[in-house]
């Protein structure tokens, strides 16, 4: 269960949130929220690069990317769908 949910969350999430940040188009929030998923999507995959060489500091982005950036990153989407 560990494995699995370090891959969902580091391996699929990350992929996941970097090919929305290339399907988003648009205006200034789009474009920080494109930039949010990217920079998610890196510190996810990072997160699974540090389990598998036991850094610690590798692993810690990839709670940030959960933790911090996918909230932000999220209210930003709300703000964008009920813009339109």
């Amino acid at each position: 269960m560990y494995a699995m949910e370090h891959l969902a969350w580091g391996v699929f999430y990350g992929l996941a949130t970097i090919f929305m940040a290339m399907a988003i188009a648009g205006g200034r929030v789009e474009t920080w929220i494109r930039w949010l998923f990217g920079i998610g999507g890196v510190l996810s995959i990072l997160h699974v690069v540090g389990i598998i060489a036991g850094v610690h500091a590798l692993i810690d982005l990839g709670y940030f990317a959960a933790g911090v950036l996918l909230p932000i990153t999220t209210l930003l989407l709300a703000i964008r769908f009920r813009r339109e």
